[in-house]
């Protein structure tokens, strides 16, 4: 019986021949922690990637065979309503077989969390086990909520090989996002 595996991977240390070998090797799924799809975020988190970047590492992945899965955060710092609404559309955008949507979560010892300090909510941060929204940020947890429902939905639509019913989702909740506070 053959060896299958599955790794985590940055979007800048793979190639399509790396992708072709990993396949060979037994490799079935790779995550990338693509994180936002819009660039300014991007360089707020200081990730190192560009939105092309990931969008080239997960279709030569899944062009060699492999199935490719993406974790994105949203709310945070620096993060406005237009960039969580192309953050959300460019994660559906992408041939991901899995995709894991969470509010930004500083940990202790990060950089984030030294940035965020200040704006921490009341309460103890170490017993938190759920996906919450633990600092003071220009968005309501139900927003970053509703954004994390958004994509769910619209992933799964294009998954289904639904694209016209995902597009149209797309467009009529747009615009909810941006009332919602």
């Amino acid at each position: 019986m053959p060896l299958t595996w599955e790794c985590l991977s940055r979007v800048t240390h793979v190639d399509q021949a790396l992708f072709e070998q990993m396949r060979r090797a037994g490799c079935k799924r790779i995550f990338f922690g693509i994180e936002s799809g819009d660039a300014n975020v991007l360089k707020e988190m200081k990730k190192g990637i560009t939105p092309d970047q990931a969008r080239a590492a997960v279709e030569a992945c899944v062009a060699a065979g492999i199935k490719a899965a993406g974790f994105f955060m949203v709310g945070y710092l620096g993060e406005t309503t237009d960039s969580l609404i192309r953050s959300i559309n460019f994660s559906s955008s992408l041939p991901l077989d899995y995709v894991s949507y969470t509010i930004a979560y500083p940990l202790p010892g990060t950089g984030f969390y030294d940035r965020v300090h200040e704006r921490r909510q009341k309460g103890e941060w170490h017993k938190v086990r759920h996906n919450r929204l633990l600092f003071n940020t220009d968005f309501s947890e139900n927003k970053l909520r509703a954004a994390i429902l958004k994509g769910a939905i619209q992933h799964r639509l294009n998954k289904l090989h639904l694209r016209p019913a995902a597009r149209v989702f797309e467009l009529a909740t747009n615009p909810l996002l941006r009332v919602l506070r």
